[in-house]
Formats: structure tokens, C-alpha cells, sequence
């Protein structure tokens, strides 16, 4: 297979700093976004360290940290908690979605609430899932005394003080396919088939992100928006 890519980070309409993190990297076919976990300091420096600890493994040597995606988190993770250390009281984390092309496959690494979403033949699926309240407690229903709000408190993030366990998922891909790596700027704003549908009709990976950034930025750009947006051709 033979895949092109395009990404970016804004601020959005609303937030005066951007806590994004975005890393394209088309030679080892390996993309990321980090979402530095608002309420929290430090968000910056905790999405940054991240996508730094991934560029810096894959500098050293690409094939064994793309060998083990759950090893090359918690190298990220590992780097998010030394950040930490600049910071008092409960320290800094982000969400951070990473997705590395071999071949015919996709696998992603996922902890947070930022999103990987295959689109195909026009529809879009999310590959990862939310890793919050409402979606990891089983006693959900329980909580309904607490603003509706904290059922979205995220429960997995880098740099966590609990141990870490991120999910791993692995994909066939097939020509015509698009993959969106993207934090919940875009989500949230965005409707999963409104993705799919300015995926499928942009003629190349620059165009659809461009696009996709737009669409946010037109329901309101409350968060910050970073997104890639990855084609995959047949040779």
C-alpha cells in the first residue's frame, strides 16, 4: 500500500493557547495527536513531551519501538511523568492516539478521548473508544447525583499516577481507504459522518484536513483542533 498524509494543530476560536500535539512522520508511516488534559497544568508540556519521547524512539531505532506499541506509550507516558516534575501538586497529562501503517495493517495505541476513525466506501467508524466514566464504570448509573459532566472525566491518561494500560488495535486496510487521527477539538465539533463525507470527496489528504479543520472551526472552534489525515492508494 502506498499511503499520503497531511496534518494540523490550531488554537481554535476560544482558547487562548494551544495544548495539541501532532506528530507526522510519512517516512515510517507513523502518525500521533496528544491532547493535554484540561484542568491540569502543564497541558502544553505533557502533549509535547509525549510526541517528543515518540520521535526521539523512533530516531534511535524505528523497528523496535514500532515492534511493541504498548512499550513505545509508556516510553511516552514515562516521558510525561519526568515533565511532571516541573510542575506541583497533582502534575500533567495528556490523551495521546498514535497510528503506524505496515503493510496492509494499521495498528493504533490509544488512552484518552482523542479519536482514530476509519473511513470507508463513504462511512466512517471509530476504531478506539473513550476511555472515560460513562465508559469504563459499570455502576455508571450511580453517578447521577454528580453533574452530567463527570461522566466524561477521563480515566486513562498519559502520566497518570496508576499504571498505565493503553488498547492496542489492528486493522486491514484496503485502497480508498482514509484514517483520521484526531483530538476530541475535532470530534466534538464535527459529526462522525460529516468526516466521512469531506473525506470522500477530498482528492488528497491535504484537502480533507483542511476541510475537516474548517467544519470545526465553523461549529464554533471551542477547543483546540489537531487532526492527520492519512490516504491510503494502491501501489
Amino acid at each position: 500500500m502506498k499511503i499520503r498524509a497531511h496534518g494540523v494543530t490550531h488554537v481554535g476560536l476560544v482558547r487562548n493557547q494551544n495544548e495539541d500535539s501532532l506528530l507526522i512522520d510519512e517516512p515510517h508511516a507513523v502518525f500521533a495527536v496528544a491532547d493535554g488534559v484540561g484542568g491540569m497544568p502543564g497541558g502544553d508540556v505533557a502533549s509535547a513531551s509525549a510526541v517528543a519521547a515518540v520521535k526521539s524512539a523512533l530516531a534511535r531505532d524505528a523497528t523496535t519501538a514500532l515492534s511493541d506499541l504498548r512499550r513505545l506509550a509508556d516510553e511516552a507516558h514515562r516521558a510525561v511523568r519526568k515533565a511532571a516534575d516541573a510542575f506541583p501538586g497533582d502534575g500533567i497529562a495528556t490523551t495521546f492516539t498514535l497510528a503506524a501503517f505496515s503493510g496492509d495493517r494499521v495498528r493504533v495505541v490509544h488512552i484518552g478521548d482523542s479519536f482514530a476513525i476509519l473511513v470507508r466506501d463513504g462511512r466512517a467508524r471509530a476504531i478506539t473508544r473513550e476511555h472515560n466514566v460513562e465508559n469504563e464504570r459499570a455502576d455508571v448509573e450511580s453517578l447521577s447525583p454528580y453533574p452530567s459532566r463527570y461522566r466524561y472525566a477521563l480515566t486513562r491518561v498519559l502520566g497518570q499516577l496508576e499504571p498505565l494500560v493503553a488498547d492496542v488495535f489492528e486493522e486491514t486496510i484496503r485502497p480508498g481507504d482514509r484514517l483520521v487521527v484526531a483530538t476530541d477539538g475535532l470530534t466534538d465539533m464535527v459529526e462522525t459522518q460529516e468526516i466521512a463525507t469531506i473525506c470522500a470527496d477530498a482528492d488528497d489528504a491535504k484537502t480533507a484536513t483542511q476541510a475537516l479543520l474548517q467544519a470545526a472551526l465553523d461549529s464554533g472552534g471551542h477547543d483546540n483542533v489537531t487532526l492527520a489525515v492519512v490516504f491510503v492508494d494502491a501501489v
